[in-house]
C-alpha cells in the first residue's frame, strides 16, 4: 500500500493513499497492492462492488467469528459517508461510531478490521463501492447493528432510507459483542 494514516478517534481504522496515473487515455487506479504485506490480509478471498443511491443507508454489518473479517473499501463512482463502529469489549472506543469521507476524487481506500461494524451512506445520486475482504461472505455468519443506535448521528444525517434488513438490525445496546 503507498501511504496511509490512522483515523483519528480509531487507531486501527487506516487510510492508504491509492496510486493514480492520469493522461489523455484517462485515468489508472491502484487502490490495492502489496495486500499480502498488509497484516490484515494474508489473503483476498472475496471482491465485491455495490452501488448505492443518495439518502440510502447499507448497515451496520459484519460477519461474526470464526467468519470475521477485514474489509478494504474504495469509493470508486461518487461520494459516501463511511461509518464504523468498535463492538471491541476490551477496546477504550468500544461502542463508539466514527465516520470518514470517501469518494472518487480523494483517491483513498479505508481499513475496517474486525470486531468493527461498517456502514456508509452516498451522498452523491449514485455511488459505487469496492470492497476487498480477507473472507468469503457467509449468511449464516451475517449480522450488524442498526444505525438507530446512534440517534444524533442519523438525526445528522436528514431523512436516511433504510431496507428492510438494515432497519430490522438490533440496537447496540441489545447486541452482546463475540470480541
Amino acid at each position: 500500500m503507498k501511504s496511509f494514516k490512522n483515523h483519528e478517534l480509531f487507531n486501527e481504522i487506516k487510510i492508504y493513499e491509492n496510486i493514480e496515473i492520469s493522461d489523455q487515455r484517462g485515468l489508472l487506479r491502484k487502490p490495492f497492492f502489496n495486500l499480502s504485506e498488509n497484516e490484515n490480509f494474508k489473503t483476498v478471498e472475496e471482491v465485491i462492488v455495490t452501488t448505492t443511491k443518495k439518502n440510502y443507508f447499507r448497515g451496520l454489518h459484519f460477519q461474526l467469528p470464526p467468519k470475521d473479517m477485514d474489509k478494504m473499501v474504495t469509493c470508486i463512482e461518487g461520494e459516501i459517508l463511511d461509518f464504523f463502529v468498535d463492538l471491541r469489549k476490551s477496546s477504550n472506543n468500544y461502542g463508539k461510531l466514527g465516520t470518514y469521507h470517501l469518494s472518487e476524487k480523494k483517491g483513498e481506500s479505508i481499513l475496517i478490521p474486525k470486531g468493527f461494524a461498517h456502514g456508509l451512506t452516498s451522498l452523491s445520486e449514485k455511488s459505487t463501492i469496492l470492497y476487498v475482504q480477507s473472507e468469503q461472505y457467509d449468511l449464516s455468519y451475517d449480522s450488524g447493528v442498526s444505525i438507530k443506535s446512534f440517534p444524533e448521528q442519523l438525526e445528522n444525517l436528514g431523512n436516511l432510507k433504510l431496507s428492510e434488513k438494515d432497519d430490522n438490525l438490533p440496537l447496540l445496546s441489545n447486541f452482546s459483542s463475540p470480541w
